[in-house]
């Protein structure tokens, strides 16, 4: 099995999110395309976590080609973008194909003919799409920003009522996920402040599961997890499971975090970075939620922030059993 690039995202989906069939079902129009914005985090891109795109800064300043075609060792679906693929319908009933070829004879020098019936899979065969990923700055750009604004598109927009139009859209987004870690779909033509509104967080409720599920769950979203982030991971999560939250996720924005939820207007939101703080946010944590950490500290805004140093864990209980 050929091993593809690993990211620190999740790459792949079997079918499109109910974010994205409610998104679709919201758009009156028929022409769509397959698209994206991230916050880029200066110090990722300086560390080559988006070198397979081509994005790097070039002295001060964040260069970004205009288009790029997939490696097809970036995972399964930029592979298919460049070679195309078989699928083999093993849940089908087999059909018969017959096979002819020709054959020497014995004792002479002819040939005769040889046919051959058998029962074989039924397959369909996808030529390779070629497509690129067409991408934008739209925000930020200098090294000295905390995060630049990228939009990322699959070039070649989609059609409803095509006949391929849902496998398309689905490949479509695979291979934008894959190679970005976002996926979106948009109106045809959707002006750039439309899609500068969705740079946000995105929380959603982690399923319930024992401590090694949750752990799993979290490193996944981490780039080259050490065991020195396990045992992080372990510690804090043991220190606010104790205080009996519901936890949450991010998808997006401060998806490096994950939140503990104590109530509709108490949330803690913790990193597995060292030398990151933890967020305690009130009422507006879902608004605050959206600011970059250099926003939160210099906005004003009611947020504790409690550095990972001395006694945290001491101040971090007692503000939330203060607060609940």
């Amino acid at each position: 099995m050929q091993r593809f690039k690993k990211f620190g995202w999740r790459k792949n989906f079997k079918k499109l999110s109910e974010d994205l069939v409610g998104k679709l079902q919201t758009i009156d129009i028929k022409d769509i395309v397959v698209s994206a914005v991230k916050n880029l985090r200066t110090s990722d891109i300086i560390s080559g976590k988006y070198a397979h795109l081509g994005i790097f800064f070039d002295e001060d300043t964040l260069s970004v080609p205009t288009f790029v075609q997939p490696e097809a060792t970036n995972g399964r679906y930029s592979k298919y973008n460049l070679e195309g693929r078989e699928i083999v319908f093993k849940n089908l009933p087999k059909i018969t194909r017959t096979y002819s070829w020709d054959a020497p004879n014995y004792g002479n020098s002819g040939y005769h003919n040889i046919t051959m019936a058998r029962e074989v899979y039924q397959r369909k065969a996808y030529p390779a799409k070629e497509l690129h990923i067409e991408m934008e700055i739209l925000a930020g750009g200098k090294i000295t920003d905390e995060n630049s604004v990228v939009k990322f598109s699959v070039e070649g927009g989609l059609t409803r009522g095509d006949t391929e139009f849902n496998d398309d859209l689905l490949f479509h987004v695979n291979l934008l996920q894959e190679n970005t870690g976002v996926s979106g779909i948009f109106p045809a033509m959707t002006p750039v402040a439309d899609y500068l509104k969705t740079i946000h967080v995105n929380w959603e409720l982690l399923p319930q599961g024992t401590r090694e599920d949750f752990i799993a769950g979290i490193l996944s979203r981490v780039s080259s997890p050490t065991e020195a982030h396990r045992s992080k991971l372990q510690q804090r999560y043991d220190l606010l499971n104790n205080l009996d939250p519901v936890f949450i996720s991010g998808t997006s924005g401060f998806s490096r975090y994950f939140g503990a939820k104590f109530s509709d207007n108490l949330v803690v939101f913790e990193n597995l970075e060292y030398g990151n703080a933890i967020y305690v946010m009130f009422e507006d944590w879902k608004v605050l939620s959206r600011l970059s950490r250099k926003d939160l500290v210099k906005g004003g805004y009611n947020v504790f922030r409690i550095p990972h140093k001395g006694a945290w864990a001491t101040t971090l209980v007692n503000l939330i059993k203060n607060h609940r």
